[in-house]
Formats: C-alpha cells, sequence, structure tokens
C-alpha cells in the first residue's frame, strides 16, 4: 500500500477490532484455530481490495477498471471516488 493513503494504520486499527470481536467469546483454546480461519478470510479478502486499489489516484477508478478488466476494482465494484471512498472508510 502507498503510505499517503494512510491505510497501513487503518488496516491495523481494523485488524485489531476484527480480533476483539472474535476472540471476545472464545470458550476453550481449541477453538482458536478456527476462530483464526475466519479472521484470515475475513480480513484477506477486504485487504485484498484495499492493497490493490491503493494506488488509484481518486476519481479515476472507472477509467483505470475500464483499462484493466483484469484488476480487483472491478470484482470489488469500485467505480468512482465516493464509491472508493465509501469502501474504505465504511
Amino acid at each position: 500500500m502507498f503510505p499517503t493513503t494512510g491505510q497501513g494504520g487503518s488496516q491495523s486499527l481494523e485488524d485489531v477490532g476484527a480480533l476483539g470481536v472474535l476472540l471476545s467469546n472464545i470458550q476453550h483454546k481449541a477453538a482458536l484455530p478456527d476462530i483464526l480461519q475466519i479472521y484470515e478470510k475475513l480480513r484477506k479478502e477486504r485487504m485484498t481490495v484495499i492493497q490493490g486499489t491503493s494506488g488509484i489516484t481518486f476519481g479515476t477508478e472507472d477509467t483505470f477498471a475500464r483499462e484493466r478488466p483484469w484488476h480487483i476494482i472491478n470484482a470489488a465494484g469500485i467505480k468512482s471516488g465516493e464509491e472508493h471512498l465509501k469502501f474504505l472508510y465504511q
């Protein structure tokens, strides 16, 4: 991720929040591997999009997506700067 978006710090806070929720009701340490798999799935999907779109200038998403049909931005459905911001800060 480019440092100019501040997403490294933001994503670390999301990581902490997700782990806090998932681990808050753990009954036994044997459940930990399953909980961590859930955590990985939740965070990996979101982080893939955030990392993949970190270098895209806000407002150029539609053009960027049309020129790169294989890019993750298309799977995420981000077509504008407004949608990009909503995805980042939802």
